[in-house]
């Protein structure tokens, strides 16, 4: 018999080692941190009483900006009288709005089918540009007259989806940016 302690004793020095040896490689645990101590403090303890109260969110501020206005019933179409061409707006029942004409002489003109008569101006407001442009009279609408490459006709053209038009005394109106917008634009340049 005690050869064969021998012998497994013999066996298990080597597993001892190896062992002990790997033990060795694998670091010690990390000694956990101790937790802060409060400082002293001449204020008490808050005191809970209950579950806390949340306080409702304020409502959402309703904007006053032109752009989140309701567009304006309508739609563009296209035409070319002569040699003008012309982007009329129309109501769902087909009366005109709205007009950019661009006339032989390369002049556009933007046109507010209104009755206002004292009307002297007309506002355009797009995404870069708030401008009033002088106006007159003439028929039933209140007209102005820009060159082809007025940068605000630019502005109208691809302003973020929309652009307004303001009369005094008349409707405010906000209108689509369509292609026959910049087609009337176009024309004029071409």
């Amino acid at each position: 018999m005690q050869l064969n302690r021998t012998r497994y004793g013999a066996q298990v020095a080597p597993l001892a080692l190896m062992t002990a040896a790997i033990a060795a490689c694998v670091p010690a645990a990390p000694q956990p941190t101790p937790a802060p101590r409060p400082e002293a403090s001449s204020a008490p303890a808050p005191v809970v009483t209950g579950p806390p109260v949340s306080t409702p969110l304020p409502a959402p501020a309703v904007s006053a900006h032109w752009q989140d206005s309701p567009a304006t019933p309508g739609d563009w179409t296209y035409r070319t009288a002569g040699r003008d061409s012309i982007a009329d707006f129309r109501s769902p029942a087909g009366g005109q709005i709205f007009q950019i004409i661009c006339s032989a002489d390369r002049n556009i003109t933007l046109a507010v089918v209104a009755r206002a008569p004292a009307a002297n101006a007309i506002t355009i407001r797009t995404e870069h540009f708030d401008r009033a442009l002088s106006a007159g009279v003439m028929e039933s609408s209140v007209a102005a007259t820009l060159t082809p490459t007025d940068p605000l006709l630019d502005a109208m053209a691809f302003s973020k989806g929309r652009f307004a038009v303001e009369v005094a005394s008349g409707p405010q109106l906000f209108l689509p940016a369509y292609p026959e917008v910049t087609r009337v634009i176009e024309d004029c340049r071409g």
